[in-house]
């Protein structure tokens, strides 16, 4: 911390946004745990695991190994089964995690405060150019017990001067707040509430205003597309593996299938955050409506107490933080919409075509069989010369195979005219996670396996 002697209301370059109208008291209503909203929570986090759990006990019964013979995705239930296990477990944990801070919180003492005074202050000086800020922010708060009015300052964490353009704060002088007194092994610490860290991204100094929503495909419905994107895939794959053999398709159907999912999710994330900002306005209104506050700003206890317990506003603020619903904004700008567009859907695209890459890649280097190692071509060979390079398309498949056994082709591909007899012999490898290639392509020889 630097000791420099300059102290500044505002840097010359800091922006206070026109519809920044402050900030809401958010407390924790006595009966958030327990309330029908967090219980569904709950239920759809045990759901998920559950039905991983299912997904696994019917991917090991035989008359599923046997229907997947016919339908190859099912062949997959196992695989999907502990994808979405984990899922559930990760949730599971989240909310778990969520609800142990929001009882330490709860057993916090709440106080209602508003901002006194909020001073900017050079953290950081080299070479006699400031680098970065801070800001003391002044908050005088009324003690419900002993209904005595005390001042505490409270300092922001640093916000680097290239930052300072794109920040703005989520208090402003004389804005109402709500403190808590956490309980620690030395003493009594006294914070504004959204310091805990229960809202990723809020704090005293909230940066940066337009930050990019790019982690659609990490989210839950982006997970859920993901999965249909590889289910569509493994059905393209047993109904037109030509189509599928090549990265290049597998990629365009990636981005035909996952940019308008992005597309969506961002315009709903656009839409839900211009309605949550008018509702917490409009409760915002509402609160300072109701509190009766005298010239010198010192509420009477039964407005402090309306503070403090208002709770229909405060859970729905704290319920959309604690459940990762995506903090949305304005659409301020056409473009951040189109590289949001292009990077998130990117991203996207990215994780899909890996995923299908790596069931090609794993079928044509895995393979422990001798033969070819082309996923997309099959060598007709005779004793002595090679003859042809054929496309797998080409021959007649009746059932995935799931096991390794000669398979005696219905029609012959004009490539095996010259064979000496019109039929052939191949031997058909299941893979390792996607559909059966065939190797070791024999002119009208029956061979044991």
């Amino acid at each position: 911390m630097s000791d420099h002697p300059a102290v500044l209301t505002t840097p010359e370059d800091f922006q206070f946004p026109l519809e920044l109208t402050g900030s809401i008291p958010r407390v924790i209503p006595p009966d958030l745990i327990d309330s029908p909203a967090m219980k569904r929570r709950f239920w759809r986090c045990l759901k998920t695991t559950v039905a991983g759990v299912v997904m696994i006990g019917l991917g090991v019964l035989p008359i599923t190994k046997a229907v997947a013979a016919f339908v190859l995705p099912l062949a997959y239930l196992i695989h999907l089964g502990v994808i979405v296990f984990a899922v559930g477990l990760l949730m599971c944990l989240h909310h778990w995690t969520s609800l142990g801070v929001l009882r330490y919180v709860q057993e916090a003492e709440v106080f209602a405060g508003y901002v006194e005074a909020i001073e900017f202050k050079p953290s950081l000086v080299l070479n006699s150019n400031i680098s970065s800020y801070y800001a003391d922010v002044t908050v005088r708060f009324l003690d419900c017990v002993t209904q005595q009015w005390s001042s505490t300052v409270i300092m922001s964490p640093d916000i680097s001067v290239k930052d300072l353009s794109r920040t703005t704060l989520s208090f402003r002088k004389c804005d109402w707040v709500s403190l808590v007194r956490l309980p620690s092994d030395r003493e009594f610490t006294l914070q504004i509430y959204d310091f805990l860290g229960l809202s990723k991204g809020r704090g005293l100094l909230m940066a940066p205003v337009d930050r990019w929503n790019l982690a659609f495909p990490f989210k839950g419905a982006g997970v859920i597309g993901l999965l249909l994107i590889t289910a569509i895939m493994l059905w393209s794959m047993t109904h037109c593996p030509t189509i599928t053999s090549f990265p290049l398709t597998a990629f365009l159907l990636s981005v035909v299938f996952a940019l308008p999912i992005t597309a969506v999710w961002l315009w709903w994330n656009y839409r839900s955050g211009q309605q949550r900002s008018a509702v917490l306005l409009a409760a915002n209104q509402r609160v300072a409506a109701r509190l009766s506050v005298a010239g010198d700003r010192q509420a009477d206890t039964q407005s402090s107490l309306l503070l403090k317990h208002t709770a229909l506003l405060n859970h729905t603020a704290l319920l959309n933080d604690t459940a990762g619903a995506p903090v949305g904004g304005p659409l301020r700008n056409p473009l951040q919409f189109f590289v949001e567009l292009v990077l998130a859907g990117g991203s996207y695209v990215l994780i899909a075509t890996l995923a299908f890459g790596l069931i090609l890649g794993v079928n044509a280097g895995l393979d422990p069989s001798p033969g070819v190692r082309e996923r997309a071509k099959i060598l007709a060979k005779s004793d002595k010369t090679h003859l042809a390079m054929i496309r797998e398309w080409r021959l007649t498949f009746t059932i995935p195979a799931r096991r390794d056994h000669a398979y005696l082709m219905l029609t012959s591909p004009s490539h095996l005219n010259q064979f000496d007899t019109p039929d052939a012999v191949a031997v058909v490898k299941p893979g390792f996670l996607g559909w059966p290639w065939v190797s070791d392509l024999q002119p009208g020889q029956q061979r044991d396996h």
